[in-house]
């Protein structure tokens, strides 16, 4: 790590600036190449999430939540139901502002801009439920997301130029629906419509892509292919996946993180945090895996 040539602060406790990067004594020596600015953490992260509180009505939704996404990193979120996790990602895409805290998407402060302008600068959402244009080709429903600004009778009545045709088929083959490029939306099957909406994230060029419950109510057949494709993505985009399926978080997750009443409970592998005498509680004395 480079050198930081500023003094460090009086008393480091008290200074929320400043933190010990990976001490190795348990009583380190004051030693300046240990020292990280909070501006240099936030660089060292694709999303930097700290201190986040939101209330409503009296009730903590968030509670301190801090977390951390590195670039190309697959993320699972787990937690009881009202431990955060919607809150999470509504903060997180500009849905609700907290009422303390930071959110920075790389250089973009989450918390100083709206919905629309934070998923035009790379953050991807879909919800649980698919939402794609039942009477609209599979391929038309892709056209639709294209990152440019347009309206949906331009979209539909102007010609693709070569570019974007050769990036919506590839965004077809990466999410298996290639043969059925033609096909009226509406016939696909329920696993097939929660690809086609990853796919039209995908077309928008998203850095980070929040999935909610990807795998709910699909085939097991279906969870394979999800799991191969999310797996595939890995690397090339950001991901943060909320799921209840434990067996699928299992198979996905490098680092799974648990919140609990609005706070991060637990983080780290699936088998570490299933072992967590914190989460056994929280998941009402029964197992998580």
């Amino acid at each position: 790590m480079a050198k930081i040539i500023a003094a460090p602060p009086v008393n480091p406790g008290l200074d929320p600036n400043y933190r010990i990067v990976s001490p190795k004594h348990s009583k380190p020596k004051l030693d300046l190449t240990t020292w990280e600015t909070k501006s240099q953490r936030k660089l060292r992260y694709v999303l930097f999430l700290e201190e986040l509180s939101v209330s409503f009505e009296g009730f903590k939704a968030l509670d301190g939540l801090t977390m951390y996404l590195t670039d190309g990193e697959l993320r699972c979120v787990i937690g009881p139901n009202g431990a955060g996790k919607t809150t999470l990602m509504d903060v997180i895409t500009g849905h609700t502002k907290p009422d303390t805290g930071e959110a920075w998407y790389m250089d973009i402060n989450l918390l100083e801009n709206d919905e629309v302008f934070i998923a035009r600068s790379g953050i991807g959402r879909k919800f649980q439920k698919p939402s794609v244009f039942d009477s609209l080709s599979v391929f038309q429903n892709l056209e639709l997301s294209l990152k440019a600004k347009k309206t949906v009778l331009r979209t539909l009545t102007a010609s693709l130029g070569q570019s974007d045709r050769d990036r919506l088929s590839f965004v077809l083959e990466t999410v298996g629906l290639t043969n059925e490029r033609a096909s009226q939306a509406g016939t696909l099957s329920h696993g097939q419509k929660q690809w086609l909406e990853i796919g039209m994230l995908l077309a928008q060029e998203p850095k980070i892509l929040l999935l909610d419950e990807p795998v709910a109510g699909m085939t097991p057949g279906e969870i394979e292919r999800t799991t191969e494709l999310l797996l595939s993505l890995e690397g090339t985009h950001s991901i943060i996946l909320v799921e209840h399926d434990m067996e699928f978080v299992r198979s996905v997750a490098r680092t799974v993180t648990v919140l609990h009443q609005g706070s991060v409970l637990a983080e780290g592998t699936m088998d570490e945090v299933a072992a967590h005498p914190g989460v056994i509680e929280a998941y009402l004395g029964g197992t998580v895996c």
